[in-house]
């Protein structure tokens, strides 16, 4: 690809832009007739950055080198906030499993979570100090910031719930007891947002899409990003199936064999704290940045609340309390 011809048309090539995600980044497709490629994504940042601290530029050059597919990177503006990137098209995951078969689901399904065993151990084996998921972690502080961030936000925010000063020590109580055994957990590379609609589809398999927050974190996280996704609802015998089929492909990639059993209780006590973050995530999409986008999935991820709260004994005296709060 000759870069200067590349610049002088992505700079006045038109524009469409593209469903973006909860940050503050947007997206634009830039057309380029007679030119290969002949598309690519801008991605605008709004802000300038240092091409050589910048999360997502670091992390993009580290998942290639782990073998993992992400997009390639054509040309930045780095002054601009402007990154040119492939584009892999518009076939996420989410989109993929609305009109295709089980057999078609089962399949894409199993891909990405072979895909994320190697991103795990791969990613996990390789890293060094400098990288930028090595210096930041799920740890007990960043947990309880998020749990805090669904008390205001979803509660607060969106359910206009007040609480009182010893409601509010309870509401913490529970949180600080939801998150103790996860704390114990090995730390591994973690991408943080490893769901239906970060991963594009093409006749490849898979690009891997929105990794600049990846930090250390117990092995459950991304599954359970996957598995209890409030994009994408999946069946509980469809779930415990990959699963299964997860925890093969992990020990295949690792060279190790994990306790199932303790694995598999692990995977849902970490998905209840994800989906309560993730509950955050969309009361202040709408109740702080008027973006009602996200509102059609409180259902589902209140649902898998619901679900999994109840089978953890240690979390019984607030499991009653903590699900009415759930409600309008």
């Amino acid at each position: 690809m000759d870069i200067e011809i590349f610049k002088e048309r992505a700079r006045r090539a038109p524009l469409s832009k593209l469903a973006g995600d909860a940050s503050g980044r947007e997206y634009f497709r830039v057309w380029m007739e007679g030119h290969s490629p002949e598309s690519a994504v801008m991605m605008n940042v709004h802000h300038p950055f240092n091409p050589a601290a910048d999360d997502w530029l670091v992390l993009r050059s580290y998942l290639d080198e782990c073998g993992v597919r992400v997009p390639r990177l054509y040309w930045m503006e780095p002054e601009q906030g402007k990154l040119y990137i492939e584009d892999g098209g518009d076939r996420l995951l989410e989109h993929h499993v609305r009109n295709a078969s089980c057999e078609e689901v089962l399949e894409a399904y199993q891909a990405a979570l072979d895909l994320l065993a190697v991103i795990q151990a791969e990613g996990t084996k390789r890293i060094t100090p400098q990288n930028p998921a090595a210096g930041r972690s799920f740890d007990s502080e960043k947990y309880l910031w998020e749990l805090d961030f669904f008390a205001e936000h979803f509660l607060g925010g969106l359910r206009k719930k007040t609480f009182t000063g010893t409601e509010r020590v309870r509401l913490r109580e529970f949180f600080t007891v939801l998150i103790a055994p996860i704390l114990k957990e090995p730390l591994w590379f973690t991408h943080r947002d490893y769901h239906s609609r970060n991963l594009l589809m093409d006749h490849n398999g898979y690009i891997v899409l929105d990794f600049q927050d990846a930090r250390m974190g117990p092995l459950q996280y991304d599954l359970a990003s996957l598995l209890f996704d409030s994009y994408v609802k999946l069946g509980d015998a469809f779930r415990d199936d990959l699963f299964h089929h997860y925890v093969n492909a992990l020990d295949h990639a690792t060279g190790t064999t994990a306790d199932r059993q303790a694995f598999y209780w692990m995977f849902l006590r970490v998905a209840l704290q994800r989906n309560l973050k993730a509950l955050g995530t969309f009361g202040f999409q709408s109740a702080k940045k008027g973006n009602e986008f996200y509102l059609r999935f409180v259902p589902d991820t209140a649902a898998y609340v619901r679900r999994n709260l109840p089978l953890f004994e240690d979390l019984a005296p607030w499991a009653d309390w903590v699900i009415s709060l759930l409600d309008e």
